[in-house]
């Protein structure tokens, strides 16, 4: 995926009740950028009419400072780094992505990230995840409804929609999960690396006397197991990797947190 695919991507989390389309609004706001710089004492009626767009839906954007929601939240998106598809943040956003598919949700409707965390090193990687992305995090105690949690302190719906892009899921659907393709490609080891590692710390069950960390899994589609057992085998090798029923066993021996 490109930055231009990321942004479409991004654009596709958004709805909009007017007759055109998310990515024609953003499209006509540019033209009209454009024309207006070009032609900065015509009012709105004027360019609506050279441009034949509805002066309804200019209007605020050239008397105030309106503006397609999706292209404000792209603006989030790139003034965060959040747009990087190689480099450290990149690597980040992809194990919030692992955190996701490992241990939270995001809402269809809202796309606020929630996590759901069981105990103090679950909560440190999360948090940790949070911080390097940049949006801090509020913890919610057991007291809380849903158990023990952890959300971005800011800019959690921007984020959530990021991570959308990215692969994550969203809403409580399982049955057709995927994960996220790139993972899979020859240049992105690194984020491959950092997403089974995140999954592996979230999820893992020490099996100490089985000599493995488990990984079981539930409702989750054939393809689903099929693809996580080929993406842990990318990153530990055939030999420390077994495909369980519903979920992978790994070696003990080659899981970085424990401690023999």
């Amino acid at each position: 995926m490109d930055k231009t695919g990321l942004r479409d991507e991004f654009f596709a989390t958004y709805e909009t009740k007017s007759d055109a389309s998310v990515h024609e609004l953003v499209s006509q706001y540019h033209r009209v950028e454009r024309y207006t710089t070009a032609h900065p004492d015509l009012g709105s009626h004027a360019v609506a009419t050279a441009l034949g767009l509805p002066r309804s839906r200019i209007r605020p954007w050239i008397e105030g400072d309106a503006m397609p929601d999706a292209l404000r939240g792209w603006q989030v998106v790139t003034k965060n780094g959040w747009d990087d598809l190689d480099g450290t943040m990149h690597v980040v956003l992809t194990r919030a992505v692992a955190g996701i598919f490992a241990g939270g949700s995001i809402s269809a409707q809202l796309f606020k990230p929630l996590w759901s965390v069981s105990n103090e090193q679950e909560r440190v990687h999360i948090e940790g995840i949070l911080e390097e992305v940049g949006v801090g995090c509020t913890y919610r105690d057991r007291e809380n409804p849903h158990g023990s949690t952890i959300e971005p302190r800011k800019q959690g719906v921007p984020l959530g929609r990021l991570l959308v892009a990215r692969g994550a899921p969203s809403g409580r659907e399982t049955e057709n999960l995927v994960l996220p393709t790139y993972l899979f490609s020859e240049s992105q080891y690194t984020a491959a690396e950092a997403f089974v590692r995140t999954y592996l710390g979230l999820r893992g069950v020490d099996r100490p006397d089985k000599g493995i960390v488990q990984i079981l899994e539930q409702n989750r589609p054939t393809s689903y197991y099929e693809d996580l057992f080929r993406l842990f085998t990318r990153v530990f090798g055939e030999e420390a990797v077994r495909e369980a029923e519903n979920g992978v066993f790994v070696d003990r021996s080659v899981v970085p947190w424990i401690e023999e």
